[in-house]
């Protein structure tokens, strides 16, 4: 309140009547001892300035006037910031530094989605709309020691799940592929695996462990090619991401509700995660770093098959695209050179297995024909053996 009452003196009128609605809120808070979570975009962690430590979740952002944003931070410590109306909530995120104790992933699963806001998957009438039957099931709830067992075993449903969407199942287990806020490597999440179209990932060599004999038969069993690698984050709004565990409780959810936010914090699509176990799978939706919903279904249940179909079969404008040039110049995407200013970039080839460079690009202006003419007579003068088409 004294931090404030300066405030009050010296600013203009309507801004005082701000100041005052900030200040009540605040009080209310404090008094009723209110937390929330924090939803500046992509961090779910308990934070802290370089100059000050509060370990409430509330931060509640208030545009008050062109000329300053204010920052309300209420908890333990009330505390009213200033910033210039440019500082972005994604560039002030970046100014705050991840508490050594972070936010557990089931704590994170009540305040990301309520449990009572989960729906069920319908029941359909299609007794072989199933992914699983009993039978698998029960097979393979007796050879899954492990998590890491069970993803080896569920494999070759995986892969057929994702061929019926025209994709291809990659197991990302080894590597940290999922950029988090800090935008460090260490920091980087490890999902199970994904779904995307072929080649539109980087390939790993198969790792050696234990579980290399089991592939093997398994391969051998259901005639299947067991692919590793890592996702390509620039197209991380292509993929469809699952996670597994043994059992899901509120901590399983917690993870892949973290998943969903991370993907999605920094584009407009949608994106999906899925999280299964044995028995049961969760159909997470997040967009612009927020839970949209979360559906559960059964894999032996009639109506499983469909709904995952229903996600895998998901295109945004970006995939859209892609698919649609590639059908009609009849050429397959075989690789990802990369996304610039105004497009993205891939290697394709025809019939013939030439190779091509194929730029997708979705916003199209006023500006765009001249840029691209002009990079298609400067690849032209570059090698006369380049294949450059118009």
């Amino acid at each position: 309140l004294l931090f404030m009452l300066p405030l009050l003196y010296h600013t203009q009128p309507h801004i005082q009547t701000h100041l005052f609605i900030v200040l009540f809120v605040s009080l209310v808070l404090t008094t009723t001892q209110t937390h929330l979570p924090i939803f500046i975009p992509g961090t779910e962690l308990p934070l802290s300035f370089p100059f000050i430590h509060f370990s409430s979740h509330l931060i509640i952002h208030v545009s008050i006037d062109p000329i300053f944003d204010y920052c309300l931070v209420s908890g333990s410590n009330l505390a009213l910031w200033m910033f210039e109306t440019n500082e972005s909530l994604k560039q002030l995120s970046k100014k705050l530094r991840v508490d050594s104790t972070p936010v557990s992933d089931s704590e994170f699963s009540l305040r990301a989605f309520p449990k009572n806001r989960i729906v069920s998957i319908h029941d359909s009438n299609d007794d072989s709309d199933v992914v699983l039957s009993q039978v698998q099931q029960d097979v393979l709830s007796s050879r899954s020691t492990d998590e890491h067992v069970m993803i080896a075993h569920l494999t070759p449903y995986l892969v057929h799940i994702s061929n019926l969407g025209e994709l291809i199942f990659v197991n990302t287990e080894e590597h940290q592929w999922l950029h988090t806020v800090s935008g460090h490597a260490e920091h980087f999440l490890k999902p199970d695996g994904l779904s995307c179209l072929p080649h539109l990932y980087t390939a790993q060599d198969e790792p050696e462990n234990s579980l290399s004999a089991i592939r093997k038969e398994i391969s051998r069993e259901f005639d299947i090619t067991y692919l590793f690698g890592e996702g390509i984050w620039s197209l991380r709004d292509c993929y469809v991401v699952w996670e597994f565990k043994k059992h899901i409780d509120s901590g399983a959810l917690g993870k892949a509700y973290r998943y969903a936010v991370h993907l999605s914090r920094e584009d407009r699509y949608t994106h999906y995660v899925i999280l299964g176990d044995i028995t049961t799978f969760y159909i997470i939706e997040g967009r612009e770093g927020v839970i949209i919903s979360v559906n559960k279904g059964f894999w032996v249940k009639p109506g499983s098959k469909s709904a995952l179909v229903q996600v895998l079969n998901y295109h945004n404008e970006n995939m859209h695209l892609l698919m649609a040039l590639c059908s009609e110049l009849e050429m397959t995407p075989i690789g990802f050179l990369g996304s610039g200013g105004f497009g993205r970039c891939f290697v394709v080839e025809d019939k013939r297995k030439l190779k091509f460079a194929l730029k997708t690009i979705l916003n199209v202006n006023d500006s765009v024909p001249a840029l691209v003419h002009g990079e298609f007579h400067k690849l032209r003068e570059l090698n006369e053996n380049t294949h450059v088409t118009n």
